[in-house]
């Protein structure tokens, strides 16, 4: 079932048409790549889906439903939760509190909303088991701006985790990471995809992109092409 579906997207700057009715459907239980040159709008594309950028024509539907119009924050709280290749971590909060605030923001709709000790449970069994899964218990009480940028890029992956995405968009996930580090990103990624989520990856290293993605589409001239499924995860012709 495709939960997140881009319809006829187009997008320009000027002159320039970066984005020309790109249609994609991304897929519960699947891992989705995007690849492409520098320049090709893959960021763009991934900005418009993740509403920090509004399309010129076409629409984004999550869930079946139209969020074209709906900024970042509420696509988020609506499963549709991204990581940029900048983070955005708070600084001087230690890792976990990082995770707690974004666990306990995937349900908040008002400043005052408060929490039941159930929902506040729930919300610390996730930020453990998350800190567990990338390898950050034990720098879960280290504050954020004391990390390095390796470390840093999974805190941004786990801020995401525990906000329990529907749909994740990841921008460059493994960027900075070693291979130790890249090969647990890639274990959770392919469990997450069998625990039924969905995930749309941007990514240049080619074989992180051939150990977690079921299907690969190359984005160039403005246009999507589907480029098949890797020969790992492949489970369909």
């Amino acid at each position: 079932m495709s939960v997140l579906v881009a319809e006829s997207l187009r997008k320009s700057y000027g002159g320039l048409q970066v984005l020309d009715g790109i249609n994609l459907a991304v897929d519960a239980g699947c891992v989705t790549a995007l690849v492409g040159s520098n320049g090709a709008g893959k960021t763009t594309l991934f900005r418009c889906l993740a509403g920090t950028l509004r399309p010129d024509a076409g629409r984004v539907l999550l869930g079946g439903r139209d969020v074209t119009r709906l900024p970042a924050d509420a696509r988020s709280r609506r499963g549709l939760v991204p990581t940029y290749q900048v983070g955005s971590v708070f600084q001087t909060l230690t890792v976990r509190e990082n995770l707690l605030v974004a666990a306990e923001n995937r349900h908040r709709f008002g400043l005052l909303q408060s929490f039941s000790a159930r929902q506040t449970r729930e919300a610390d069994e996730r930020v453990d088991r998350v800190c567990g899964e990338l390898g950050l218990a034990g720098v879960a009480q280290i504050a954020a701006g004391e990390l390095p940028t390796g470390t840093l890029r999974l805190v941004e992956l786990a801020r995401a985790l525990v906000a329990d995405p529907l749909v994740l968009l990841l921008d460059e996930p493994v960027s900075g990471l070693d291979r130790r580090q890249a090969a647990a990103v890639a274990t959770l990624l392919r469990g997450l995809a069998g625990a039924g989520k969905a995930v749309l990856l941007i990514e240049h290293d080619p074989a992180f992109v051939r150990a977690v993605a079921d299907e690969v589409h190359e984005l160039a001239g403005g246009a999507l092409h589907r480029a098949g499924v890797t020969a790992e995860n492949a489970s369909a012709p």
